[in-house]
Parts: structure tokens; C-alpha cells; sequence
């Protein structure tokens, strides 16, 4: 069941011309189900499980922000799972359900976006997913990640008649031709899965799980950028069934629109990079947290990713990555650059965590483990309720963490309370609501398919082409060969 069919979508606007004109008369849409209120997975769609989505519908009046998660080297889910929990404030992505909601078949989806929308905070979440690196090229994985491997490595009734040897030589080469294939399919849905969430948060968080910042980061943002380009050339500028928009308005047909500025496929987003804080940093920061600067050591940290970051990103196209304060992202000069990237904020474009809050151990259920485990048996139920020692944080939990929630509580204020200028900007910079988001979201993954098909024909095209130049560059020889005879004189 795909997006566009969905109440409200597609279906809902096939009325007659006079159930059209009372539309203004329709019953108001069913309040908002909290208990179907759950991750889903949205690229690849999951088929299914439509309740997510049908809840969405219902909030046509309400504009939300939309921000993403990204890990894509990950070695573990689980760190993902816990750290965008801990920012959301709910145990939102549980290891079980999620492990569940990226397989397909009994095989690991290579990449996948799962979408959570928090009603209290009016926010969209998007966490951007790949496989952990424990599952991918394995044999197993391999074998199960190309389609129809199987069949299509089988020898044929006609080629068992081969000899042994000849069994044996095509083996290493079908081997690895389809762990080629395996890297071919999962840096694709990786690169894939990165546009989407470039192309559609308000607010991205680029989880690391090092604080290694090399030139590879120009790389992918150079390859980035060529992806949205040629994807933006397939994405619609207007909505053909804008006027099913409630009140026929132009703000609203406008902002429905694939030329709303925040619309995914148009929208460039506020990043942000959380690294993980190295022990030397975080051991110097505890010692000097009694006498000396709070937390210096890290703040001094942070500052120098932040610089080499922002050196980096400067020697790219001025066109590519967006260089301004958090305000000033939403500018209608800024809100136009809609062929970059991503903006950063030079001044808060790093939050240094500790290793604990980036890892497994950060998690609600193994801190409480931890606890439980350290407290002697002896204690009184009493005792630990009135322990004060409880209440305090972690050791080793350093401020970053709150800073971050700090900088995106900050950017979603800022969009919800911002007013476009002049009335021409009204629609076109007007926050999308769930129904408006999802519709546009679906587009663009059509708009992406798209895209591909053209990629295949010219891909056909060009080995159909090549293999006419080479049988007619070979023909004339085989068809009359020069001898050349030593005694003959030349002239």
C-alpha cells in the first residue's frame, strides 16, 4: 500500500463536481491516534502496515519540522537505536522491532529511512540507516544480496555437460562476480538513502563513530551533490492536484507543492556532527571539571573539529555546503540555494559526546543494569530511594548531549515561529503539514525511480553501442587478412 493512496491522497480527491463545491462541509477529520503511533519504514516502503501513516492523515491543520538521524558507519544499530532515543526522549527505535523493520525476506535491506513522528513536539523524526558492517560481503550476505542469484549462477540443462575443470574455474570468477555485485547494490542504496535525508530534513545530525575528520568527507559531499542535481531535474516544481488542498488557497496549493522550499527534494538541512569525545579528551575534562575551566579540554576539542570541518568545506563550490548562523539558514537568500547540500553553522557544526552516550552502554536499560549490579545487596529498598547519589549524572556524561538537544529544541522554535516576509514568500516558505510531507515524499522516491530507469536505458544504450563498434571494427579482418610477405619490395 503505497503513500499516495493513503486517505487524503490520491483516492481521496477523485469527487464529482458538486460533492466538490461542499467539501467545505466535510467532517472534520478523526483526532489523532496515539496508539498507532509508531516507527515505520519508509523507503523502502514497507508494505503492510499502513497505521503509522493513516494516523498522519488526520493532522491536516498542523505544520511539522522534520529532522533526521544518519549513521552510515555503524558497527553496531543498536549505537544508532540508543543515541536518537536518548535525543528523542522516548524509547522510540527498540533493537527487536527495528531488526524486524530492515529485513525483507529473511535479508538485511541494504539501507533504509524509518520515519517516527513525536505529536508533543510536532517533529518529524528520520533516522537513516545501513547494514552493519557484521553482515555485509559475508558470504551468506552476499549470496542472499543479489537478486536471484541463485537462479541466475545456476548452470543451465545445457551447460552440465561441462567438464569438472571447467566447473572450477567458473566458480572464483561467479563468486566474485556476485560480491561485485553485492558492493554495487549496497553503496548505491547507501548513497541513496543519504539523498533522501539531505534532501528532506529541516535538521540532519550526522552520528560518527570517530573523530577522524579526512579529506573522504569532500568525497561523498562532491558525489552528494551530482546525485540531488540530476534528482532535482526529475522532481516536480508544482503539484498537479494541488486545488484538493483544504480552502483552495495559494499558500496552501503552493506549500503542497514540490516548490515549497521545505518540501523534501527542495529542502537543504541544518547539519550537525555528534563524535564520540577520545578517552585522553574526556579523562583531562573529568580532572579538570573540580579546579580548573569546566569541561575546557573537550570545549577546545570541539572548536578544532569545527575548524577543520569548516577549512575542508571551503574548498568545495561555493554552491555545495552553505555557510551561515542557525537565523540566517531560514533567509529567502539561503531558503533559494535549494541545489546545496547542506548548511553549517561554522560556530555549531560539532557536539563532542562521550564514548558512553555514542555506544550501547548509553542506553536506558543498561544504565539501570549497571546500577542494579552495583549496588550492594545489603541495601535497604529505602536506602536506594533516598539515595541522592541517583540524581546526580553520569561521571563520564559530559554536557554535549544537552547541547545538542539544546541546538535542535533552538531550530525548531525558530522554524515554527518563523514568518516569511511579503506575501509572494507566504506559501512557498511555509512549513509542510504530515499529509502535504508524505505526499511530497512519496514523489520524490518516484522521481528517484525515475531517474534510475533513465540511468539503465543509457547504460543498455551505451553496451549495445560499444558492441556495434567492436563487431565492425573486427569484421574487415576477419574478412580479409593482409600476409606479409618478407621478399616482397617496397615502395
Amino acid at each position: 500500500l503505497s503513500i499516495g493512496s493513503m486517505p487524503g491522497g490520491r483516492n481521496g480527491g477523485r469527487q464529482s463536481a458538486s460533492s466538490s463545491s461542499s467539501s467545505r462541509h466535510a467532517p472534520p477529520p478523526l483526532p489523532f491516534d496515539r496508539s498507532l503511533n509508531e516507527p515505520i519504514r519508509v523507503y523502502p516502503p514497507e508494505l503492510g502496515r499502513s497505521s503509522p501513516l493513516a494516523a498522519l492523515q488526520s493532522l491536516q491543520n498542523k505544520n511539522v519540522a522534520v529532522v533526521g538521524f544518519l549513521s552510515t558507519s555503524s558497527s553496531s544499530s543498536s549505537h544508532t537505536f540508543a543515541f536518537a532515543n536518548r535525543v528523542i526522549g522516548r524509547n522510540v527505535f527498540r533493537d527487536d522491532e527495528m531488526q524486524n523493520a530492515t529485513t525483507v525476506k529473511d535479508v538485511r535491506l541494504p539501507a533504509s529511512v524509518h520515519l517516527y513522528y513525536d505529536d508533543v513536539a510536532r517533529c518529524i523524526y528520520l533516522l537513516g540507516l545501513v547494514r552493519p558492517d557484521s553482515v555485509c560481503y559475508s558470504p551468506q550476505a552476499t549470496k542472499m544480496g543479489t537478486p536471484n542469484s541463485n537462479n541466475r549462477n545456476k548452470p543451465s540443462a545445457r551447460r552440465q555437460s561441462t567438464t569438472g575443470d571447467e566447473v572450477d574455474e567458473q566458480s572464483p570468477l561467479n563468486e566474485t562476480q556476485r560480491i561485485r555485485n553485492e558492493m554495487d547494490t549496497f553503496e548505491r542504496e547507501k548513497l541513496k538513502m543519504q539523498v533522501l535525508l539531505y534532501s528532506s530534513c529541516n535538521m540532519l545530525i550526522v552520528m560518527k563513530e570517530d573523530a577522524r575528520v579526512t579529506t573522504n568527507v569532500l568525497k561523498e559531499v562532491r558525489t552528494m551533490a551530482m546525485e540531488k542535481a540530476q534528482l532535482q531535474s526529475f522532481v516536480p516544481t508544482s503539484t498537479k492536484h494541488s486545488k484538493r488542498d483544504s480552502n483552495h488557497s495559494k499558500s496552501s496549493s503552493s506549500s503542497s507543492g514540490g516548490g515549497n522550499a521545505f518540501a523534501p527534494g527542495r529542502c537543504v538541512p541544518l547539519v550537525v556532527y555528534v563524535v564520540p569525545a577520545p578517552d585522553e579528551i574526556l579523562h583531562v575534562s573529568m580532572k579538570t571539571q573540580g579546579s580548573g575551566p569546566l569541561r575546557s579540554a573537550t570545549v577546545t576539542y570541539c572548536k578544532s573539529l569545527e575548524t577543520r570541518l569548516t577549512t575542508l568545506f571551503r574548498s568545495l563550490r561555493g554552491s555545495t555546503v552553505g555557510s551561515c548562523r542557525m537565523r540566517d539558514a531560514l533567509s529567502a537568500a539561503n531558503l533559494s540555494k535549494e541545489r546545496r547540500v547542506f548548511n553549517l553553522d561554522p560556530s555549531h557544526s560539532v557536539v563532542v559526546v562521550s564514548r558512553r552516550t555514542a555506544t550501547t552502554d548509553g542506553r536506558p536499560e543498561a544504565l539501570l543494569e549497571n546500577l542494579l549490579d552495583a549496588l550492594d545487596s545489603d541495601i535497604s529498598a529505602d536506602d536506594v530511594l533516598n539515595d541522592t547519589s541517583l540524581l546526580q549524572p553520569l561521571a563520564d556524561d559530559d554536557m554535549g548531549l544537552q547541547r545538542l538537544n539544546q541546538y535542535v529544541q533552538k531550530y525548531i522554535d525558530l522554524l515554527f515561529s518563523f514568518s516569511p516576509s511579503g506575501s509572494k514568500e507566504g506559501g512557498r516558505t511555509e512549513l509542510l503539514s504530515p499529509p502535504q510531507w508524505l505526499k511530497a515524499f512519496h514523489a520524490l522516491i518516484k522521481s528517484y525511480s525515475r531517474l534510475e530507469f533513465k540511468r539503465r536505458q543509457e547504460t543498455t544504450a551505451l553496451e549495445t553501442l560499444d558492441n556495434d563498434i567492436t563487431s565492425d571494427y573486427l569484421a574487415p579482418a576477419s574478412l580479409a587478412t593482409y600476409h606479409f610477405d618478407p621478399m616482397e619490395p617496397t615502395r
